[in-house]
């Protein structure tokens, strides 16, 4: 560079002058800061800020971004006690009622984040905001329905979040949106929370129309409504008067014709139906009815699939329908095969369950009084 200053003097060439740095200070963002969310304090004083920003008295701009900066902190496990301790739990539950349609999707969104651990799903309770949340089931935005869908599904998996759920008397309004949602998403979830909450008490689903509503979704296009919709229909027969129903409305028919055409590739929702199906024909009005559809016929064929969830629930059907005698007889073709699984390994939990189950089977149909 000095050669050429000196070589630029010699020949009289101006030399090019650099532009001088402008004094202005530029309106942009320093690179890294997301415009959409507040900029996190130091340590252990990033909950504290975001909490005082989100109060309501704040503008709106100034609460979205404390809530996208939320449920960044609470993808954290290790902040989900801090926040609780905070109240951040009660300041969401208000601002799910928001106008703003984005202060109420990121506000479900905390509140799902919450309702993912242990102690998240007590606050909720603790705090009565299983009410607030179940507000905005019926949202225009369906991000917010799914939101707190999936809240109360995750809730719903503790006993004391589906006592909750059965105290407020939300079953038959969860039936009826089961039956009425568009979104396929939000569908399987609240038939999630029905099967969670059933394990409590199966009988308000059963009064509430459930059976026909589960039915309905058979026929659905999507299997995994279609799993949760029999696995659902299992936990309404659970009580005689399910049993009776289920009979009466004509599941046990089109669970049968369920078995037929789902490809096999589909074993979790195979796995579901004989489930059900296992369930409803343990009545002797159950197992003539079964009988009268078809069902032995489709029975043998179960014992060969691969999944170890469709041997199960088969060899536990199989057992079920022998107990009748017109089926003891016919399902005499299927002990060989079941003699071949008395020795199965499975990879499960527990990984004799089907070899003891088929023994039973065998021990069923080989009965003779």
């Amino acid at each position: 560079s000095i050669c050429i200053f000196f070589l630029s003097l010699s020949l009289n060439m101006p030399i090019a002058e650099k532009p001088l740095l402008n004094s202005r200070i530029s309106l942009d963002l320093p690179q890294g800061v997301d415009p959409t969310k507040t900029i996190p304090a130091f340590g252990d004083r990033a909950i504290p800020r975001v909490s005082r920003e989100l109060d309501p008295e704040n503008n709106l701009i100034t609460i979205q971004r404390a809530l996208f900066t939320l449920c960044d902190i609470l993808r954290n496990p290790n902040s989900v006690a801090d926040a609780i301790a905070e109240g951040i739990p009660t300041k969401l539950g208000k601002l799910s009622n928001h106008k703003s349609g984005i202060v109420r999707e990121k506000s479900t969104e905390g509140l799902c984040h919450f309702a993912g651990h242990a102690i998240g799903r007590h606050a909720i309770v603790s705090k009565l905001l299983v009410p607030i949340i179940a507000s905005r089931f019926l949202d225009e935005l369906s991000i917010v329905r799914l939101n707190a869908h999936q809240c109360a599904e995750r809730v719903s998996k503790a006993r004391e979040g589906a006592v909750e759920v059965h105290r407020l008397g939300l079953i038959a309004h969860l039936v009826h949106q089961v039956e009425n949602e568009v979104e396929v998403e939000i569908k399987e979830v609240v038939l999630n929370t029905l099967h969670n909450t059933s394990q409590i008490d199966s009988v308000p689903a059963l009064t509430s129309g459930a059976i026909p509503t589960y039915m309905a979704l058979l026929d659905h296009e999507s299997p995994a409504v279609v799993r949760g919709a029999a696995r659902n229909i299992m936990d309404a027969a659970i009580t005689v008067a399910g049993k009776d129903e289920a009979c009466a409305k004509g599941a046990i028919d089109k669970l049968i014709l369920l078995l037929h055409t789902t490809p096999s590739e589909q074993s979790d929702v195979i796995a579901a139906v004989c489930s059900a199906l296992m369930t409803i024909t343990i009545t002797t009005a159950g197992k003539k009815m079964a009988l009268e559809n078809g069902l032995v016929e489709c029975l043998p064929h179960l014992l060969t699939h691969e999944d170890e969830r469709v041997l199960l629930a088969g060899v536990k059907l199989i057992t079920t329908m022998a107990e009748a005698p017109a089926a003891r007889v016919a399902l005499q073709t299927a002990v060989p095969r079941l003699t071949v699984l008395t020795k199965y390994v499975g990879e499960r939990l527990d990984e004799v369950a089907v070899a003891r189950s088929a023994q039973t089977a065998i021990d069923t149909i080989t009965w003779t009084a």
